[in-house]
Parts: C-alpha cells; sequence; structure tokens
C-alpha cells in the first residue's frame, strides 16, 4: 500500500469513492491470496515427485502413453491440476499410471 502511494496511483482514486473500496478491497484479499496461490501450486507438486519416484522406478521410457502425462515435473503438474479442474479424463491420465504401481495410482485420486 506504501508502495502505491508512492508510485502516485492512489491520488486519482481518492475522487472516486466507489473505486477506493474496491482497490481496498483488492488489496486486503491479496493477503489472503497469496498463501492460498502457494498451498494450490505446492501441493501438486509434491504429488508428481512422489508419483514421478514410482514411474522412474517403473522404466517409463518404453511406455509412450506412462510419458506423455507423467514424463517430467511439470507435465505430471500439468496432468494432475488438469484432471483435477476438468479439463483432462481420469481414465486416460490415470490408466497409463496405473502400469506403475496400484500406489502412485492411488496418490492421483488425492
Amino acid at each position: 500500500l506504501r508502495l502505491l502511494k508512492l508510485c502516485g496511483f492512489t491520488e486519482p482514486l481518492r475522487m472516486l469513492p466507489m473505486a477506493r473500496i474496491l482497490s481496498g478491497s483488492i488489496l486486503f484479499c491479496g493477503r489472503f491470496l497469496f498463501p492460498t496461490l502457494l498451498l494450490v501450486l505446492c501441493l501438486p507438486f509434491v504429488f508428481s515427485l512422489v508419483i514421478l519416484q514410482y514411474v522412474s522406478s517403473y522404466n517409463a521410457s518404453k511406455d509412450e502413453s506412462l510419458t506423455l502425462h507423467w514424463g517430467s515435473v511439470v507435465t505430471a503438474m500439468a496432468s494432475l491440476l488438469s484432471t483435477s479442474c476438468g479439463g483432462a479424463d481420469w481414465k486416460v491420465v490415470g490408466q497409463p499410471l496405473e502400469r506403475a504401481g496400484t500406489i502412485p495410482h492411488l496418490l492421483m485420486f488425492l
């Protein structure tokens, strides 16, 4: 808030009371939004690391469908986030993971 005052962004907002209320609400929510976004990104990261440990011990280089969704940390996180948000079908993403073991397959559904 002090940085915004130094830059002079808050001066025009004093003239518009509704815009001032809106900007105050956004700044207030930012205090809670950052930890929430951090949690939303850290949980899939940790779960994808555990799943990738099982996938790497399975030797996924010979399984093309397994490396498509679970080949790297980024693709594993994208697979977890897309299935949890409804962007990808659970069966399509999880079926290749079942060949790597039951534990990573169950971890995907947590």
